[in-house]
This record gives C-alpha cells, sequence and structure tokens, in this order.
C-alpha cells in the first residue's frame, strides 16, 4: 500500500466477469489432470471480484496440494527428503487428480487482491470530472436503491460486480448528455462550462442540468 500510494497514476482495468472467470479457469487447468467432481460453473460463482492472476494462484494452489500431502505423509511415516524416490514420488502426484475439493480449499486460501474500497474508489476517481459531491452519492448508492411502490429507499447488499457496472453505466450514460449540453450552453452564451451539477427528478427519470442556478435545460 505504501508503494501504490506513490505512483502517480491508477488506471482501473475492470475485473473479469463469470465468462471470463470461467475461460480463466479452463486455459489454467489445461495442463492439470482433473478429477470427475470438479465443476468450473461452481467455481466461478465462488471467486465473484477476483482477479486473472488471483485466479491463476487459485489453480496452482490447487494443482499442488496433492504434492504437498504426500511430502506431510513422508514426513508423517519419517522418511527423509534425500531418501525420497523424486521418480517414484512425480508419477505418486502426478497419477492423483485434482479434487472440487482441492479447488475450493484453494479459494479459501488465495484471498480476493481487489477489495471494495478499490472499487469504490475507481468509481469516485473516474466519475470525479462529471460531478461535484459524488464522494456522499456513492456512499449513499452503496447501500441504498430506490423502490418506487414504497415510495421510500430500501438497504441492499454490495458486490463487486455492481460496483463494477455503476462504473461503467454512470460514465457510459452521463458523458454523452453532459457534453451535448456543454454545447448547447457555449453557443447559447458563448462560454465554457467549468462546473455542473444533476439532478434526477424522482419518479420520471428526467434528468435537469442546472449551472449557476440560472439555467435550465431539459
Amino acid at each position: 500500500e505504501a508503494l501504490r500510494r506513490r505512483l502517480e497514476k491508477r488506471i482501473y482495468i475492470p475485473l473479469p466477469d463469470e465468462e471470463a472467470r470461467l475461460g480463466m479457469f479452463k486455459v489454467n487447468c489445461s495442463s492439470i489432470k482433473l478429477a470427475d467432481d470438479v465443476d468450473f460453473r461452481r467455481l466461478v460463482k465462488r471467486t465473484e471480484g477476483y482477479s486473472g492472476a488471483d485466479i491463476c494462484s487459485v489453480c496452482r494452489e490447487a494443482s499442488m496440494m496433492n504434492l504437498r500431502d504426500r511430502l506431510r505423509k513422508a514426513r508423517t511415516k519419517g522418511e527423509s527428503g534425500v531418501a525420497l524416490d523424486v521418480d517414484r514420488l512425480r508419477a505418486e502426484v502426478e497419477g492423483r487428480p485434482v479434487t472440487m475439493g482441492n479447488f475450493e480449499q484453494a479459494v479459501k486460501n488465495v484471498q480476493k487482491s481487489v477489495g471494495t474500497e478499490d472499487l469504490r474508489n475507481s468509481l469516485i476517481m473516474t466519475m470525479h470530472p462529471l460531478t461535484s459531491g459524488l464522494r456522499d452519492y456513492v456512499t449513499a448508492a452503496d447501500h441504498t436503491r430506490y423502490d418506487g411502490l414504497a415510495d421510500g429507499f430500501i438497504r441492499v447488499d454490495v458486490t463487486h460486480s455492481n460496483l463494477q457496472a455503476r462504473v461503467h453505466d454512470a460514465t457510459l450514460s452521463l458523458d454523452a448528455p453532459i457534453s451535448s449540453v456543454k454545447q448547447k450552453l457555449y453557443k447559447r452564451n458563448g462560454t465554457t462550462v467549468d462546473h455542473m451539477q444533476l439532478f434526477l427528478r424522482r419518479g420520471d427519470g428526467s434528468t435537469i442540468f442546472l449551472y449557476d442556478d440560472k439555467l435550465t435545460l431539459r
């Protein structure tokens, strides 16, 4: 973390979605002998928020468990490392397939390298040029959603996937209309716009853009 603080610029790269993670598991396990009970779809569900490097570590960790288990048994029997038949040990380990249990234990051992706080900060940095007071908005949006039937807000869980979706959707949905309004303001007033506030009128989805609390465009 101390090293990351010294970097001048950070670039946000979205984490892999379910289909991407499925492909990563297949590629990383292409040379590994797998047991019949290995279910990649289940592993994909268990690894939400994992990066490509994290998934690679999970596969490597799972593939090493048979070797670790064999060495543990050797130490229990009192065999020394020198006395072990390397060729026999390699053949014995390679002959044992990696099971779903190995993968599940590997997922427990390998922690996510990208946390929810990293994604939240990325959202703030991405949207900062477009709106002010975004930190308060993100803090609220992380924990609430509008329920039209109840005419109020209810608390919901936040996952890596919907945080990433907010970064992508908010950028696409706000960038084009803001650019359009800025052009209209420039043509009308002959001046450029540096700051804008965005308001969403609850219920009808209309967006109102205010500049200096004087000009309103719909």
